[in-house]
């Protein structure tokens, strides 16, 4: 996995001849398994029972994680909807794509993904796989890319609209016989927290001052403990939690009637999140480019034929080995550039390992280096280390990074970090704005998408 910089040049090469649609047209395989990524934007992981939370917010996806494997340490590489998924589809980390990794220098964060960055339903597309995809929009759409090797690419605003878009889709399309890969995106749990009425009150609503609108959470969104009340906050937690509930009993009936197309016969099925949110644990509301527990820690969990049922796997599990992980189940060579591991397979040291660790960054401003009990924070904008003992302070409340006794941990983790830094292979600089239109950023806006000076 381990590439220098030095090897730029030869890396180039190999990137052009591992290219989608550059090599000669392979067969057909056509029992090779369907294949449903499905990414809920915006869940945390510790919002659902099979992570721990008391509320019942998730019965389906607890089901789920039961028959097949779940990975209570699971974290994200970056954050941000546009560059995540990136990461989720490409085995690459944003040090390597570069997508919105260039903040110091203020650029806006609208890039459209480099085209030497071959995503998933490309190389799935080569393969013979049909794939297909519905989204959100807003960050998820074709303007950035994300459209890449897709048959169909389409989107809904609502949950019930995508779920019977992508039925539509697979009953059109599954005639020939060939393998299928559907990718699912949702806004559902993303702010504004306001599921359907009769979910909204499903764990009673608070008596807070605010609904979860975009407009009353952005308000609030660095001065939490100045402005809120214990009341406000768990009123936004309610209709969080409500919208899960929402998107669990969403996923159910997809997942009843894709049963009934037979889709789900032999299909691997992953499901994961491509960030958190914060209630107040730092001081601030929706998702910061910061990289404490509430915003890098988010489900992962892979179901399917030869899946192991019932596992709970500890390794440390990162965003990107989710493709590598398809395509090897899928029985296809993974692409000599990527980064992740396959996670079906027996856990390298470096993840399963005592001295296990997962890297998460935002662009250039803060990169994180995470072991099962220590976590550090680098802020490069700042030049600010933070340090935390997650075994004693997992709320991360306490920063060690200044006390005589913890200085060698601190500068040992500095010095993974950096080495991890120099071992990224480098991409000639393809930076491409969107062109984005007046519908496009009304869009944007209403899911939020509005930028704060670095670090907000």
């Amino acid at each position: 996995m381990t590439i220098l910089r030095g090897m730029a040049a030869a890396l180039f090469l190999l990137f052009l001849a591992a290219a989608p649609g550059c090599g000669p047209d392979r067969p057909v395989v056509k029992d090779r398994p369907n294949i449903l990524l499905i990414s809920l934007d915006t869940l945390r992981a510790d919002h659902l029972g099979c992570y721990g939370y008391a509320r019942d917010t998730s019965p389906f996806l607890d089901s789920l994680a039961r028959r097949g494997t779940y990975f209570p340490s699971a974290f994200i590489n970056t954050l941000g909807t546009t560059p995540s998924h990136v990461t989720m589809l490409s085995s690459l980390y944003q040090e390597t794509h570069r997508v919105e990794y260039h903040h110091l220098e203020g650029q806006t964060a609208f890039d459209v993904i480099p085209g030497m960055v071959a995503l998933l339903p490309e190389v799935l597309k080569e393969e013979g796989y049909v794939t297909l995809g519905v989204h959100g929009g807003g960050r998820m759409s074709p303007k950035f890319g994300f459209d890449r090797g897709f048959g169909e690419y389409v989107w809904r605003r609502s949950l019930g609209g995508q779920v019977e878009l992508m039925l539509e889709l697979l009953a059109q399309h599954r005639a020939d016989g060939r393998p299928v890969f559907a990718f699912f995106h949702t806004y559902e749990v993303h702010a504004p927290y306001l599921p359907p009425d009769h979910h909204r009150v499903h764990f009673g609503l608070a008596a807070g001052r605010y609904e979860a609108t975009v407009e009353n959470l952005r308000s609030f969104k660095t001065s939490v403990q100045e402005h809120l009340q214990e009341q406000d906050m768990a009123r936004f937690v309610d209709s969080y939690d409500a919208g899960i509930r929402y998107a669990d009993e969403g996923m159910k009936g997809l997942f009843v009637r894709l049963k009934q197309l037979g889709f789900l016969d032999n299909c691997l099925v992953v499901v994961t999140a491509d960030h958190g949110e914060e209630f107040g644990e730092h001081g601030g509301l929706l998702h910061r480019v910061l990289n404490y527990e509430e915003l890098i820690h988010v489900p992962l969990i892979i179901n399917g034929p030869g899946v192991p049922a019932g596992l709970t796997d500890w390794r440390m599990a990162e965003e990107v080995d989710i493709t590598r992980t398809i395509l090897s189940y899928a029985g296809i060579e993974p692409r000599p550039e990527m980064e992740g591991f396959d996670l079906l397979a027996p856990a390298p040291p470096e993840r399963g390992g005592p001295d296990a660790a997962v890297v998460a960054q935002a662009g250039n401003l803060r990169y994180t280096l995470r072991t099962r009990e220590w976590k550090l924070i680098q802020n490069i904008q700042q030049d600010r280390v933070e340090l935390f003992n997650l075994t004693r302070d997992p709320a991360e409340q306490r920063n060690l990074a200044h006390h005589r006794r913890h200085r060698w941990q601190r500068d040992a983790m500095l010095r993974t970090l950096e080495r991890w830094k120099s071992e990224r292979m480098i991409l000639p600089d393809e930076r491409q704005q969107a062109e984005l239109t007046g519908d496009d950023i009304d869009m944007l806006k209403e899911l939020g998408y509005v930028y704060d000076d670095a670090g907000n």
